[in-house]
């Protein structure tokens, strides 16, 4: 679409305003994914032709300087605000089109649709996309059609998540699944194509469909990445099929096994338990569908969230153990043989769960040392993050801390990647599920660490006493006035 603005300003009179924007803190909308993408990159694109206007707006904040501008063209007497209330129920003001005889708000929704309101009536008289916009109004042209779809790691590779899910449900499965509108025909029938037409075509017949909902094209486009022209559409409902598609593009049969592997091996128990509670599909091919949907929007928590995160103690050592169960199974399935077993090797178990970086070692120094280690928690470890990748937003505290993190963390590079978390941390259930309490109602212990807890006037002191005070504490020594050892 940049594209487009960019020839788009080369024919006619256009102002662009450039900017961009965070989704993060919305609340209250999740805007599509095509207004978010322009809006990382313009504010607004402001067009005159033919004694027309078209002005596209991607500044959420100014929503109603936008339809002041719109009604003051109309020199309408209706209040800015009283129109904002009247259109946007889940949508967003994105613009207006004004062309002498009536002035239409433009106002997007979750799925890219935009709705052209006419300001006189305040009714719905048309349905457009910006896509549509670009093509009809100014007759724009692309060299081919703008698709876009998601992908995943296999192994050490990316494949299109539309790959992975016809290569398990057959195409016309998958599509099915997804309950998508399309259209097939002969290969060599003359079609009229839309402006969001997108074309799978095979050696027999083609497939069309159209760019919206997005959730359904990201996934099924990523078939263009392969050559489909040399198959016929009914091969496409076999996994043989897509084996081979693999080996023409140069991938070995590892891949193959790799892709049904991770379909059968995916989801363990505590995985499907976790999921089970998120309410997110159980199957790895529902969460394909369903983290391609999410991308539909833009809307996320701030990446410091504990919304994005759960506690994991014990069941750490389950994953390993799990994970090396998944390998020696994949293993025996490539070299099956009538003389082989399946075995898996416990002394790998035993060194993967000795060389985590986020095991520590049990320690009784003094018992705040001890429970300091009770309470502690890190970023790091096997499947958990390094300290390059952990940046500055990462490292922020965030607004649904308090109740799990503490103000007890390193003063150095380690900083929010290792930590502490209160001593009666707002868990919701084993799982490491965060409750999260409003802070009026938390009580100190869901609050500081137990150093805090233990050191009077702890809450007056500066920063630079609170890490004195972490630290020192594991150095504390407790005296009794009167001991006296008596044997066991």
């Amino acid at each position: 679409m940049q594209k487009l603005i960019t020839k788009l300003e080369e024919d006619h009179p256009t102002q662009i305003v450039y900017g961009e924007h965070s989704v993060s803190d919305w609340k209250d909308v999740e805007p599509g994914h095509e207004y978010t993408s322009l809006m990382t990159i313009y504010k607004s694109v402001h067009v005159t032709f033919e004694k027309k206007i078209l002005h596209l707006a991607f500044d959420y904040n100014n929503r109603e300087e936008i339809v002041k501008q719109a009604l003051a063209i109309r020199k309408s007497g209706r209040s800015s605000i009283e129109v904002l209330d009247t259109i946007e129920k889940n949508n967003i003001v994105c613009g207006y089109y004004y062309d002498q005889s009536k002035v239409m708000l433009m106002v997007i929704d979750q799925q890219n649709l935009i709705k052209m309101y006419n300001l006189d009536t305040m009714k719905v008289e048309g349905y457009t996309t910006y896509l549509s916009v670009f093509f009809q109004l100014f007759d724009l042209k692309m060299s081919s059609p703008l698709t876009e779809w998601t992908d995943i790691k296999i192994l050490d590779k990316k494949f299109p998540v539309g790959f992975l899910l016809a290569y398990h449900h057959g195409l016309i499965g998958l599509m099915d699944r997804l309950n998508m509108d399309y259209q097939i025909y002969p290969v060599s029938k003359q079609v009229e194509l839309s402006n969001t037409s997108i074309v799978l075509r095979f050696n027999d017949r083609k497939i069309i469909f159209d760019r919206y909902p997005l959730r359904n094209s990201m996934i099924v486009s990523g078939l263009t990445f392969f050559d489909l022209k040399q198959f016929d559409l009914e091969e496409m409902d076999h996994p043989g099929t897509y084996d081979i598609m693999l080996r023409n593009a140069g991938y070995s049969p590892n891949y193959s096994i790799g892709i049904r592997d991770t379909f059968d091996l995916f989801v363990d128990g505590i995985t499907y338990d976790t999921l089970k509670q998120m309410g997110k599909p159980t199957t790895f091919a529902g969460l394909l569908v369903e983290a391609t949907r999410m991308l539909q929007t833009h809307k996320h928590d701030e990446a410091a969230s504990m919304a994005n995160h759960r506690m994991r103690s014990f069941e750490r050592v389950n994953a390993v153990v799990y994970n090396e169960l998944a390998r020696s199974l994949s293993t025996y399935r490539k070299k099956q043989t009538p003389g082989t077993s399946f075995s898996a090797n416990p002394q790998a178990v035993l060194m993967r769960i000795i060389s985590d970086p986020a095991m520590m070692g049990s320690e009784d120094i003094n018992p705040v040392h001890e429970l300091k280690l009770k309470t502690s928690f890190t970023m790091t470890g096997v499947g958990g993050r390094s300290s390059e990748a952990f940046v500055i937003n990462d490292r922020k505290y965030p607004a649904d801390g308090p109740g799990i993190l503490s103000e007890a963390t390193p003063d150095s590079g380690a900083v929010a990647i290792t930590a502490s978390s209160p001593p009666n941390a707002t868990l919701a259930n084993v799982r490491g599920f965060i409750n999260h309490v409003d802070v009026k109602k938390l009580e100190p212990a869901q609050l500081l660490s137990t150093p805090a807890l233990l050191m009077p006037g702890s809450t007056q002191d500066d920063r630079l006493n609170d890490g004195m005070r972490i630290t020192q504490s594991s150095k504390l020594s407790l005296y009794m006035e009167t001991y006296k050892w008596s044997p066991p």
